[in-house]
Order: structure tokens, then sequence, then C-alpha cells
């Protein structure tokens, strides 16, 4: 048989290598697309849908801050008070300014904009949006004056500068810096130039033997769809797990939650696309094949 019918050593080596880096590249690609996904508005909705925010705010000790930053009797004038911050908080109108201040803080943290902070606007603009609500709860109507004296109280406390991204991650053990490279703009890109690259490469390279290569991307993305499937099924396995009565377990279950759905999809959509190309590497190959014995018959 000639050249045109099998690769050679090398073309099969260097194929190899370049499947291996097919792989890993997808994978990465993969999980830091689900990983941006996780930090969107809309995940961060779904999330607060799932678990109570007053309670959430109780286990995370937000009240007690705020009475430590705030005149009680200002937050006892406006009836917030222990036994109605929950009410307060669970309301869809306030889901949805506390989904769009995290998806912020999320979104700064990428960015490395570390002086980020709640801005007075956003605390006057939920006021004002949830006026009716409040009302409803606390039996007490918000005026204008309410809401300059909490801001001007909040001013005066600095609570919010210890509220910045800065503040927070000072406090804690996340490496920024890895953090901001992993979600970076010009680290996705690099990987998906990355995966596009590795397929060229292994297409010019098999450009003479097409209805190999094929069927070699195929079962290298079957391979990863499968370990990304199952990462998700993990995950979903966990789950119970952080479904108890510990509130921010609970919390954290939800965005696991969105993770497994987010892997689950992502790898089936892998897997798909590999068993297609399998297939169509085996047409291709039987279709040659055939040509090739009626061109020596």
């Amino acid at each position: 048989m000639n050249d045109s019918y099998e690769r050679s050593f090398i073309i099969s080596l260097l194929t190899g290598i370049l499947c291996i880096i097919l792989f890993v590249v997808l994978i990465v690609f993969v999980f830091m697309n689900v990983a941006r996904n996780a930090v969107s508005r809309q995940s961060i909705e779904t999330v607060l849908s799932d678990v109570s925010v007053g309670a959430l705010m109780e286990e995370l000790d937000i009240f007690d801050t705020l009475t430590d930053n705030i005149n009680q009797e200002i937050l006892d004038s406006v009836g917030i008070t222990p036994d109605t911050i929950d009410d307060l908080l669970d309301q869809n109108t306030v889901r949805e300014d506390i989904s769009e201040i995290l998806s912020e803080y999320a979104l700064a943290i990428i960015s490395g904009d570390t002086s980020h902070t709640i801005p007075n606007e956003a605390i006057a603009s939920m006021l004002e949006d949830n006026a009716e609500h409040i009302e409803r709860v606390t039996g007490h109507q918000l005026t204008d004056n309410d809401i300059r004296v909490i801001e001007n109280s909040l001013n005066e406390t600095g609570i919010l500068d210890q509220a910045s991204v800065g503040s927070i991650l000072e406090h804690s053990q996340v490496n920024t810096i890895q953090t901001q490279r992993f979600f970076s703009q010009d680290t996705f890109f690099l990987v998906l130039m990355s995966l596009i690259i590795a397929v060229v490469c292994l297409l010019l390279l098999n450009i003479k033997y097409l209805r190999f290569v094929f069927k070699d991307i195929g079962v290298t993305l079957c391979s990863a769809g499968l370990l990304i499937i199952l990462s998700g099924l993990v995950l979903y396995m966990a789950s119970p797990l952080f479904f108890n009565e510990v509130i921010i377990l609970m919390f954290i279950g939800s965005f696991i939650s969105i993770l497994r759905v987010s892997l689950l999809a992502h790898g089936l959509v892998v897997l798909i696309i590999g068993i297609v190309l399998i297939i169509t590497g085996a047409i291709m190959k039987r279709n040659f094949e055939k040509a090739y014995y009626q061109a020596k018959s």
C-alpha cells in the first residue's frame, strides 16, 4: 500500500501528541466557560431564588454589621429590625437588586477593580424601588428624608469603604492575581486560540489522511466530553451534602447545582460533536477504501 493509504510513524506520533494537547486545552476551555457563566447575574439570581436571602444575611451577621455602623434608632424608625429583616430581603425586587450588586462584585474581582464598592445610589435606589414593600412589612412609610439619613449614616461610618472589593479580599484567602488571570478575557481568548491552532495543526498534518484525523479528533472530543460529564455527575452526587439546615452550605450547594448543569450540558455537546466526527471519519474511510480497491482491480 502506498503512502497515501496509511500514515507514517512520525505523522501518527505527532497526531497523538496534538490530540493530547487538544484534550487538555478543550477541558480547560470548557471549565473556564462554565466558571465564567457561574458568576453572571442570571446565575446569582438563580442561587438567591433557592436560598432565603434573609437567613443568609443572618448567617453572615449582616444585620449585626448594620447595627454596629448605623444608629439603631435610625433602623428602628424605619422598621428595620431582626424580626422584619427576613421578610424585607425575601422580595423579588430586593433579590434582583442584590443579584446585581453581587454580580458587579464578581466582575470587579475578575477585572481587578479593588476600589469597587456598593455605591450610595444603589442603596437609595433599592430603598426607593421597595418603598411599598417596606411599608407593607414594617408599617412605616419610607420618606426621602429617611433615605438621606440612612445614606449619611453609611457615609459617616465608612461601612461602604469596608465593603470595597480590596477590603474584602484583604481579609480573605482568595488569590486575586490567579483569579483575575483565570477569568480574564486575554486568558479566555488565548485558550480559544490554542484550541483552534491545535485543530488546524491536526488537519494540516493529516491533509492526506482526513479519514483518520476525523476519527482521532472525534475520539479526543468524546474522551473530553465523557470526563466533563463525569465531573458534572460527581457534583450532582455531592449536591445533597450541601442542602441541609446550614444556610451558607445551601448557598454553596445552589452554585454547585448551576455548575453541574452547565458541565453536563457542555460535556454532552462535546460528546455529540465527537461522535459525529467519528462517524464522518468512518464513512470517509469506507469510501476511500472502496475507491482504492476498485482502482487496484
